[in-house]
């Protein structure tokens, strides 16, 4: 069954919280594959039928539960020269780690949040990791945590909260990206 991770989503929004941003700009394009990786049939409808989405929701107390901005099939490249360039700026070869350059070189984001984190399809391995807009500030560092083992996993577990957004994704994942079983997760559902 071809599931549309998107429209079911908007849908459950609208039907629970309060929606302050809404927008999806569709097109049609035919895809097998996103950068070289195997993509199941849901997952290819967004990549087909979706050039962008974005979706902000609150909980009815009016407290931030969610954001996503969908990068689309022919936005990959774009969005990933445009982190290349973010860490140009913020880079310096004196003080930071040569691996986090070496990272990003090959992370394409797929979601962006509002804060300028994102989940990203890291080229190497096919693995969705997180990109922290912090990376080189010192803060608590998430870079490159593990989120997805590749994009249907990704969608598929995701979906399965609502595509919630939480603030130290360390605390729900394990090695095989979001841990549906974490206590924090539990908790946050319940809310």
């Amino acid at each position: 069954m071809i599931y549309d991770y998107f429209s079911q989503l908007k849908q459950y929004v609208d039907e629970n919280y309060i929606v302050t941003e809404s927008s999806q700009k569709l097109t049609d394009i035919a895809v097998s594959n996103v950068l070289g990786f195997p993509i199941n049939s849901s997952v290819k409808t967004l990549y087909e039928r979706y050039e962008s989405f974005s979706l902000i929701w609150l909980n009815m107390e009016r407290r931030y539960l969610g954001s996503i901005y969908f990068v689309g099939y022919n936005r990959l490249d774009e969005e990933h020269e445009n982190l290349i360039e973010i860490m140009s700026e913020s880079y310096d070869v004196n003080e930071d780690e040569l691996n986090i350059a070496e990272d990003i070189l090959n992370w394409y984001p797929l979601i962006k949040f509002l804060n300028g984190d994102a989940f990203c399809l890291d080229f190497r391995n096919g693995n969705i990791v997180f990109y922290e807009h912090e990376v080189f500030d010192g803060e608590k560092n998430l870079h490159g945590l593990i989120i997805a083992t590749s994009l249907n996993d990704l969608f598929e577990k995701w979906s399965k909260i609502h595509f919630l957004d939480y603030y130290y994704w360390d605390e729900v994942v394990n090695s095989e990206g979001i841990d549906l079983t974490s206590n924090a997760l539990k908790e946050l559902m319940n809310l």
